[in-house]
């Protein structure tokens, strides 16, 4: 029997704390033309289009296509790499060394940050600036089957993924295959699925390879969020996006007139109703684009996010997920090995079968120079994600002033509740309580942090019952 799942109470009293003074979010402009007249193309593997089939496997449900856009311009952070304090090795080091550089390493990593944050001198080697630009990747996701001429009067159903630290876009996969069957037997039909990939993330870290430092703020992505959706996301009534034409969305997504821009910064989208799901650092991130542009937001699904109490100490876990992104394996002689070994280790095998699959084929690439399989997301990129420690608190904070009119789901772990990232059983309730209107909370017992990786049936069914619940009238009709 799984175990139930439950939720959290409305505490008697939430503790008060010293504000941590939350930023606004930096403004972002158009990249100097000049430096987006030659955009990257995606990589070979994501070219040209694919299909999901539906879960009994029987029919393609969705039709699947990549797309590269500009990231938010200039970033927060410069290009700054930290200063290697170990000398080159002239032997191979012993595996107790390498463990020891390791940790200081990761040590190094987080203190980067720690001094970046406080406005001190990080100490590492800046980079010339004015030439980055970086990009970000997304897959659409097209319901094949659906039409796309729009009534007057209606609005179609948009999702917006946002992924979590180490994982690349596609994991949301066996998800989308999980919610596609699951809302059968309901009116409400999710026609089209965008799925952003971070900066240094899969297919993303691949195009901004050798422009990644050793620096990042989570802010950025709420940038590249907003930039996306703001600058870039298309008109759903644009006859070329129909699912019959999805071929001719082009792979770099042209940037929307001013006015289109204006429109949605004003008064959001009047195509189409978006619903943000994001994961850990995307779930995070997600809500500080919805806290900055609420208009553009109708609902956001939260899935074990990282928003932390100022209160928390973090340093041993922060620790120890940099640690563990630095030292993990990377190189595989083949997918099979690397499925092999990833299904030996229990980290990866309490994940759904599936996942695991789609982790192996969109998580790795073949490197063409020895035809090994490496991790398109670098461990060291991975390390740099986690170093985090200013966002989660600022979110904390700005949850009261968030739009009321955004309802907000919590998706909570279930397992392991005082080692949360959220932090305890009580500092968890506060947070989810802390914009207590139009909100609710489930902890799905089954499962850890990484929910949409253990139990993405469980997932897709609660996101199924939210869904339906929000976006059917009283009639019975759905909104569509």
């Amino acid at each position: 029997m799984s175990p139930q799942n439950t939720s959290y109470l409305r505490p008697d009293e939430p503790r008060s704390f010293a504000s941590v003074n939350p930023r606004s979010l930096l403004a972002f402009v158009e990249p100097p033309k000049h430096l987006t007249l030659y955009p990257p193309s995606p990589p070979v593997h994501a070219r040209g289009t694919r299909t999901i089939k539906s879960l009994d496997n029987n029919m393609d449900e969705w039709e699947v296509t990549t797309h590269v856009i500009p990231a938010a311009y200039p970033r927060g952070t410069p290009l700054v790499r930290l200063s290697s304090r170990h000398a080159q090795a002239t032997e191979p080091l012993t595996k107790e060394a390498r463990a020891k550089q390791m940790e200081q390493t990761a040590l190094d990593l987080i203190e980067f940050k720690h001094r970046s944050v406080r406005g001190e001198d990080c100490g590492g080697s800046m980079e010339e600036e004015p030439s980055r630009v970086l990009w970000n990747v997304v897959n659409r996701y097209v319901k094949l089957g659906k039409s796309r001429n729009i009534r007057r009067g209606t609005k179609d159903i948009t999702l917006l993924l946002t992924h979590p630290t180490g994982f690349p876009k596609e994991i949301w996969e066996p998800f989308i295959q999980q919610l596609t069957h699951a809302l059968l037997p309901s009116d409400v039909c999710v026609a089209e699925i965008w799925s952003l990939e971070a900066v240094q993330h899969g297919d993303a870290a691949l195009l901004n390879e050798g422009h990644l430092g050793d620096l990042y703020d989570w802010a950025d992505n709420s940038r590249d969020i907003l930039n996306f959706l703001l600058n870039y996301l298309p008109d759903i009534r644009d006859p070329h996006l129909s699912s019959s034409n999805s071929s001719r969305c082009p792979a770099h997504l042209p940037r929307l007139s001013d006015e289109v821009v204006s429109k949605r910064r004003s008064g959001g989208f009047d195509d189409r109703i978006l619903v943000a799901i994001g994961h850990s650092f995307g779930g995070c991130t997600a809500t500080l684009a919805a806290l900055t542009h609420p208009s553009l937001f109708s609902s956001l699904i939260l899935v074990d996010p990282v928003i932390t109490a100022p209160w928390i100490v973090r340093a041993t876990h922060l620790k120890t997920m940099v640690l563990g992104a630095i030292r993990r394996r990377a190189v595989w002689d083949s997918r099979e090995e690397a499925r092999r070994l990833f299904a030996a280790n229990p980290f990866f095998a309490a994940w759904d079968p599936k996942v695991l699959d789609t982790y192996v084929e969109h998580g790795l690439v073949q490197d063409v120079a020895n035809e090994k399989f490496v991790l398109k997301t670098p461990a060291r990129q991975e390390g740099v994600c986690f170093t985090e420690v200013r966002v989660g608190c600022e979110v904390f904070e700005l949850l009261p002033t968030l739009d009321p009119r955004i309802e907000v789901r919590w998706i909570l772990a279930g397992k392991d509740l005082e080692m949360s990232v959220t932090g305890d059983v009580q500092t968890t309730a506060e947070l989810v309580w802390r914009r207590p209107m139009n909100a609710s909370n489930v902890r799905i017992g089954s499962s850890g942090h990484l929910v949409a990786q253990e139990a993405p049936a469980e997932l897709a069914r609660d996101v199924c019952d939210f869904m339906t619940r929000k976006y059917k009238d009283a009639n019975g009709k759905a909104r569509l």
